[in-house]
């Protein structure tokens, strides 16, 4: 959290996530990289705007993976 978060607030956070049952700690995960993986493709479109689905494709894996394995998984970038 921020640093600029209330103390309270943090606390509360915690105290939530504590009472939550592994399986909603799981949906709110995958949830969460869900949203992150739809920015960073986003981003991607952004500055890419002619980019089929296949570079798009091979980009995010560089951007999760790092360049040198996304390489060996799609030989071009």
């Amino acid at each position: 959290m921020s640093r600029d978060t209330n103390p309270e607030v943090k606390q509360r956070y915690s105290d939530l996530l504590a009472e939550c049952p592994p399986q909603q700690k799981m949906d709110i995960l995958a949830r969460l990289s869900s949203g992150v993986r739809a920015m960073a493709e986003a981003g991607i479109r952004h500055r890419h705007p002619n980019a089929d689905s296949a570079e798009i494709r091979r980009r995010i894996a560089a951007l999760v993976y790092g360049r040198k394995i996304a390489l060996r998984v799609f030989k071009s970038l």
